[in-house]
């Protein structure tokens, strides 16, 4: 059944739901207010909903508590402390703290931005020499503010305000403006295939000469014409080279588009994963755009339009890769002159009647020998015939090319023809991929093959990984190894081209993997066929267990004037630990999918442990968009 976002029924409906997970009353209100003001509430408005109490039983409690005679507080006085600054009371100091208390909470977390932007300076001081306000990332921090400068020194300001005093009204619902402070660690940090900063260079990109020069001729066109947007879909079967070419292009093109650029996966063919709904992927933009979480709109059209402003004005380069469908991606086209957009598919998307169609087939038999040839080097590749079989082998697709050079570099004294040979042997196919794939599977196999014992188990046992991204501390928990094991093996993986390290800025928990679509496939039915029947829900468990305690630990430095759940045991195995809140926000912010997806198995019904993740984690995901759109 449907409720209107924030009315009482909507409100009742979320609190059940909250508290069959097995969260505190605390916890349920906490969550209920968070979800409210995403529907458009002001802070005091959303903490007496959550609270159950009217205006009118506000009143009588703020008056029961009260210690000054001259404070006499009536209904519609709370109403009017509500509407502040948008006409209204400005409510005091003395004020906010008895409201707090009625709703069990603290007075700084009873304001926004915009109460910040329009209160007197002493008050703000006040506000900013506030102890919780460093820790919790609730709390709205205005541009500029000083927040998190350790020179900065309280002002010893005195409680000011009156009750009765009246505030000029403002006109609008202010500017979406810059970030908050407490957003912009997080965005410096996160620069992965997600969404953020582009991705390095493909080493030793080869072709595509016809593509490229394609590309450039339209791009000149449209810069010199001011055209509204340049959208450019390239399609093709998987393993062709699509995300190669679209990050080969975004290096060379970055540089015209000076207001930055923006590369998101939407998951349209990751194994296992959810495909990336619209409205996260907006919401994901409008981040990196500088908007404030808290200021993004959770209606979808709303959410929409807010990104089609935010676009206005500016000349940035938007990379939409993996996409599933036209209709996913849609909604997230920039309406502005001056942008760039390239898309990835293996789907032709004949529903984007505005894009450029770009499609690409297999490599030349020549660029996909050069291609091998450089990446084995000259000295390996003097037997010409057996290249040229490995090439015919692997189908001239890049992918499968890479996989083989990969090995071949490990194995100096591997005879080429050898290799080729054997690969040409390989007959067995992923039943669920069409013939055209059968010399990826060939190259799966025969990368595959040379693996150690303990290589293999992990490969396999990371078929099953929930999320698209993998680290070391997740496979220590799912092997059941050491941190130093589980690294070892990692880089071990990656050397193989197994694994692929993304690039980006240092981040908790180390460096951040990812496998190819189909290679995850391909590892998932190794490890349904190899591994006992047993060892999933074993490695799963171990997995959502190491979550539990690393966002148990994120979440005590991030709320530390909440009671945590003594359940939580401590750790058999080392976790990650965090210098900071600072630190665990990150780390939550870019496990954020990896932690929905260990959480989906057990969504209907829940089953212990996971029941306390999914109730720590639903209100630290709360932070970055409303409830509803995550699950």
């Amino acid at each position: 059944m449907a409720y209107k976002r924030g009315s009482k029924p909507y409100r009742d409906h979320q609190r059940q739901r909250l508290m069959q997970l097995g969260l505190s009353d605390s916890q349920v209100i906490e969550q209920v207010v968070t979800d409210l003001m995403r529907c458009g509430c002001r802070p005091r408005e959303a903490w007496r909903l959550a609270a159950e109490f009217t205006q009118e039983e506000t009143a009588i409690r703020f008056n029961n508590i009260k210690t000054d005679p001259d404070m006499h507080m009536r209904g519609s006085r709370i109403c009017e402390y509500e509407k502040w600054p948008h006409g209204g009371v400005r409510p005091s100091i003395r004020a906010l703290k008895i409201l707090a208390e009625i709703y069990g909470t603290t007075w700084v977390r009873l304001l926004d931005i915009e109460d910040l932007e329009a209160m007197p300076v002493s008050d703000r001081e006040l506000f900013l020499d506030a102890g919780e306000l460093r820790e919790s990332p609730f709390v709205p921090v205005p541009h500029g503010s000083g927040i998190g400068n350790p020179d900065r020194k309280s002002r010893g300001a005195t409680d000011q305000g009156d009750v009765d005093s009246r505030a000029s009204a403002r006109t609008g619902r202010g500017s979406l403006g810059p970030p908050v402070a407490t957003v912009l660690p997080v965005q410096r940090a996160i620069v992965e295939r997600s969404g953020g900063g582009l991705p390095s260079e493909v080493t030793h990109f080869t072709g595509r000469n016809a593509v490229m020069a394609e590309l450039r001729s339209r791009i000149d066109a449209a810069a010199s014409e001011n055209l509204v947007v340049g959208i450019y879909a390239i399609d093709g079967m998987a393993g062709v080279g699509k995300s190669a070419l679209a990050r080969h292009a975004a290096q060379e093109f970055s540089s015209q588009y000076p207001d930055g650029s923006i590369w998101i996966d939407l998951y349209g063919q990751t194994p296992g994963v959810q495909t990336r709904d619209p409205s996260s992927a907006l919401e994901q933009m409008l981040i990196q755009l500088g908007v404030p979480p808290e200021a993004i709109r959770p209606d979808f059209a709303d959410r929409q339009d807010q990104w089609r402003q935010h676009a206005q004005g500016r000349r940035m380069l938007l990379v939409l890769d993996n996409v599933a469908s036209s209709d996913q991606v849609v909604p997230l086209l920039p309406d502005a002159p001056g942008w760039l957009v390239l898309i990835t598919s293996r789907r032709k998307l004949t529903g984007l009647t505005d894009a450029h169609p770009l499609s690409l087939d297999v490599l030349t038999f020549d660029e996909a020998e050069h291609l091998l040839v450089k990446l084995m080097g000259e000295a390996r590749c003097t037997d010409r015939n057996a290249v040229s079989q490995i090439v015919t082998a692997c189908g001239r697709l890049p992918l499968a090319l890479r996989l083989i050079a990969g090995r071949l570099r490990h194995h100096e004294g591997e005879a080429l023809l050898d290799v080729g040979s054997d690969l040409a042997d390989q007959t067995a196919t992923l039943d669920t991929l069409a013939a055209e794939h059968l010399s990826i599977r060939n190259a799966f196999e025969w990368s595959y093959r040379v693996l150690t014992e303990e290589q293999g188990h992990i490969f396999r046992l990371l078929g099953w990984h929930p999320g698209p991204q993998v680290t070391s501390l997740a496979i220590a928990a799912m092997a059941n190894v050491s941190f130093a094991k589980a690294r070892q093996l990692s880089r071990e993986l990656s050397d193989h081209n197994l694994l692929e390290q993304l690039p980006g800025a240092e981040v908790p928990g180390g460096p951040r993997y990812q496998m190819h679509d189909l290679m995850r496939l391909y590892a998932r039915e190794l490890a349904d066929s190899a591994e006992q029947t047993v060892a999933r829900s074993e490695a799963l468990e171990r997995l959502a267990e190491s979550y539990i305690k690393t966002t148990d630990g994120a979440d005590r430095l991030l709320r530390p004037y909440v009671a945590h759940d003594a359940q939580v045991e401590p750790p058999d195995r080392p976790m990650l630990g965090f210098r900071d809140a600072a630190e665990a926000r990150i780390w939550l912010t870019v496990e954020r999918l990896n932690l929905l997806e260990c959480l989906r198995p057990w969504r209907r019904p829940l089953q212990p442990p996971n029941s306390l993740l999914y109730s720590l984690f639903i209100l630290r995901i709360s932070a970055f968009g409303p409830m509803s759109d995550q699950f």
